[in-house]
């Protein structure tokens, strides 16, 4: 969760917004239900009696205060969802511009140090150490780190 200087800042009117939204939509739902099943029952009443008048004015007065109720849960629940959305679907942003070549290399980091290298190189710019391990079987290179060969699977000594 974020914890930025103006997020805390909001906190109350998020808040306020979902109460609100809330009170608002509930409100509408029950005033809309309440319109429709006036005007429902009184069509189940049987033919040459007196008919009472239905009372739909609670739908009419329903609606718009559960759509404005169901606007305000969308805008208080903004962040949250955004923020869903994005720890979701940058990790597969990531992987898939990686596989297609965006973003070039990684730099990698030294064992020793944890210095930062261009990509390629032997040896760490900082401390000197070793940053792949050439293996005796094949001559691949592995990370610095590596216990076995990525190529042939042998045990990588030294």
């Amino acid at each position: 969760m974020s914890t930025g200087p103006g997020y805390r800042d909001r906190a109350g009117s998020r808040t306020a917004l979902r109460v609100l939204g809330f009170l608002c939509a509930g409100l509408g739902l029950v005033l809309v239900v309440s319109g429709f099943a006036s005007v429902a029952s009184s069509m189940n009443n049987p033919p040459f009696e007196p008919q009472p008048t239905p009372t739909i004015w609670p739908a009419f007065v329903g609606m718009p205060l559960l759509g404005l109720g169901i606007v305000l849960l969308a805008i208080g629940f903004l962040g949250a969802g955004a923020r869903f959305v994005s720890s979701e679907v940058a990790p597969s942003l990531n992987r898939g511009s990686a596989a297609l070549g965006f973003g070039g290399p990684a730099a990698p980091a030294c064992p020793a140090c944890g210095g930062s290298n261009p990509a390629g190189g032997a040896f760490c710019q900082s401390c000197g150490a070793t940053l792949n391990r050439v293996c005796a079987s094949c001559q691949r290179a592995n990370d610095a780190t590596a216990r076995f060969c990525a190529g042939c699977g042998r045990p990588i000594s030294g």
